[in-house]
């Protein structure tokens, strides 16, 4: 499948779910529920299946750089946001959702069903191993930036951290190096759910932007710049930086398309537990995901 059509396919995806909202077909509740049911069961076990494949040492020590690259990306990410806020004499309310916005990606719902229907299954265990250190930094210094700013305490929660999908990765490596072979059974019901997590992660994005107040939106300048900084300038830069540094392949493929994707939609959340900008949240999680429709299709001609 072309990146046109696999583009066209995912929009026709998020439409459905935006529209099962706006017609009410479907409640808030429903939306909550799916979420929590792809993250905390699907997803892990997508995870799972991904790493049943023979041990070796190369696809360890790719492992490792993966991670090295992973830091790198949020480090650079980071250096991105901090110029933005600086540049947009960003208030306290709104400093920590534009550097969160800018530094997390959507790499769960949006970027899972581009790696998979464009490089295979086979790479979403490298997928799995690229996104962990995101995801542990989005659950602790992510949160801290919102709340910093507003001088409050977030505290390290450890529930967040240790959440399904870390130790589905941690389940799925112990599988992968003692290449141990589940029955049948348990292999199939693994694979049938983690089939679910590409389609229904649109349908949610769908539903997730159905919330968002559309004509407000519009006419918020701040969001335009941020969807700038998200869509166009991090991804050059880590389009430039697996140049200069001659990253392998998948290391390339998975740098650029993770730093590629939309604002994280749990960025909103964040926002409104810290009484934060919750609305400039709301606005670049949905524009970015609107744009980036185009965007990505652009971005991944690079690669």
């Amino acid at each position: 499948m072309t990146v046109s059509y696999l583009v066209l396919v995912l929009s026709i995806l998020i439409l459905i779910g935006y529209f099962s909202r706006k017609l009410r077909i479907v409640d808030e509740r429903f939306s909550k529920n799916l979420s929590n049911f792809l993250f905390d069961i699907a997803y892990p076990a997508m995870i799972i299946e991904s790493m049943q494949f023979a041990f070796s040492l190369d696809s360890l020590k790719q492992s490792f750089r993966l991670i090295v690259i992973s830091i790198a990306v949020l480090i650079v990410s980071k250096i991105v946001a901090a110029i933005v806020t600086r540049l947009m004499k960003a208030d306290k309310k709104s400093k920590g959702v534009i550097v969160f916005s800018i530094m997390y990606s959507n790499f769960t719902f949006m970027a899972i069903p581009i790696v998979e229907e464009l490089y295979g299954k086979e790479i979403l265990f490298y997928l799995a191993i690229f996104t962990a250190v995101m995801r542990i930094a989005y659950n602790t210094f992510g949160v801290n930036e919102i709340a910093k700013s507003l001088d409050k305490e977030s505290g390290v929660n450890f529930k967040n951290i240790i959440n399904p999908p870390l130790v589905a990765i941690g389940v799925g490596l112990i599988i992968y190096i003692f290449s141990i072979q589940l029955p049948y059974p348990l292999e199939k019901t693994i694979e049938m759910l983690s089939d679910t997590v590409s389609p229904f992660g649109m349908v949610i994005t769908g539903l997730i932007l159905a919330e968002y107040p559309v004509k407000n939106i519009i006419k918020e300048y701040r969001v335009y710049i941020i969807a700038l900084a998200r869509l166009i300038i991090v991804p050059l830069i880590v389009v430039s930086m697996s140049n200069v540094f001659s990253f392998t392949e998948v290391e390339r493929q998975l740098s650029i398309i993770i730093s590629a994707m939309p604002v994280a939609s749990t960025c909103v959340m964040i926002a409104k537990k810290y009484d934060a900008d919750s609305k400039l949240a709301a606005g670049a999680a949905f524009m970015t995901t609107i744009l980036s429709i185009g965007t990505i299709p652009l971005i991944l001609l690079l690669v």
